[in-house]
């Protein structure tokens, strides 16, 4: 009873979303998790310390705490949960669908309250409770385009993880993780894979924005080649393009970031070594800076 009351209500949360498209489909299949976990935090705001920007003397002259680090080494302790419910639809040898909803809740808290969660607290009614959204939502394409060099396709909001997380994972360690709204085009062959990806990081203004003001851009390339003194060398290009809103100053602001990462076993003794180097310009800033 219990296996088929799921089964029906995981059905009805895809069908809402993915339509007749998904009855459609040949194979389907199922996934999720419960997570909850006990934290204790003393470092998530200044405490209700007051005069952040204040000096140490300041603030010790109006009788308030001298650090407005955390609060004041007198931690919070609190429940999270974690609950999701996932669907793939394969269509196709190469053509499938993902979609996954995502609860991130704070045991007892109301709306707004606490660091995640956006539903009713216990006490509360649930009628208004809009804590579940979409984690990932995407659907690939293998051999998209039929290009020359052959590119599985993968676009929407997805998880992107790469080597050991360092420059991009999905923050595992969080409650509900990280997600991008992208596209991401995949080369594997023999011993090398390919990633190139294009992701918008922030959309803005969407009714004034004239020429893109305020929105974020990030170009992704990376390459990894197996086989290499033991394990695998990753290498990483990424291009970060942050465009002010609109406003007095005007000018774009660049991160570039290269670099590589080197992981393997040699000699009986596992090993890793990262480096990575950024540059770019930040002429919003100058042109404020010049013109206040």
């Amino acid at each position: 009873m219990k296996k088929n009351f799921l089964t029906v209500a995981a059905m009805a949360v895809v069908s809402f979303f993915v339509s007749t498209e998904i009855a459609k489909a040949a194979d389907i299949s199922f996934s999720g998790h419960i997570r909850t976990r006990w934290e204790v935090n003393e470092q998530g705001n200044n405490g209700g310390n007051g005069n952040v920007g204040a000096t140490a003397a300041a603030r010790a002259a109006a009788g308030q705490p001298v650090t407005t680090n955390s609060f004041n080494n007198n931690p919070d302790d609190f429940i999270n949960s974690s609950v999701r419910l996932a669907a793939k639809a394969n269509f196709s040898d190469k053509t499938s669908a993902f979609i996954q909803m995502q609860s991130i809740r704070t045991w007892g808290a109301g709306a707004g309250a606490g660091n995640v969660g956006s539903g009713n607290a216990s006490a509360a009614v649930s009628d208004g409770d809009a804590s579940v959204g979409v984690h990932q939502a995407y659907f690939t394409m293998k051999d998209f385009g039929s290009l020359p060099l052959a590119m599985d396709a993968k676009v929407g909001r997805q998880e992107i993880i790469l080597d050991g997380h360092r420059l991009f994972g999905n923050t595992i360690w969080t409650m509900g993780m990280q997600t991008h709204d992208a596209i991401r085009l995949t080369h594997a062959h023999d011993n090398m894979t390919l990633n190139l990806g294009y992701i918008l990081a922030q959309e803005d203004g969407r009714s004034v924005d004239s020429g893109d003001n305020g929105d974020r851009d990030v170009y992704l390339a990376h390459l990894n080649v197996k086989g290499i003194l033991g394990g695998a060398f990753s290498g990483y290009f990424v291009y970060d393009e942050n465009t002010p809103a609109s406003g007095a100053f005007k000018g774009d602001n660049e991160v570039i970031t290269v670099g590589g990462r080197q992981a393997g076993n040699m000699f009986g003794l596992n090993y890793r070594g990262e480096y990575y180097y950024q540059f770019g310009s930040a002429d919003n800033q100058l042109d404020s800076a010049a013109t206040a």
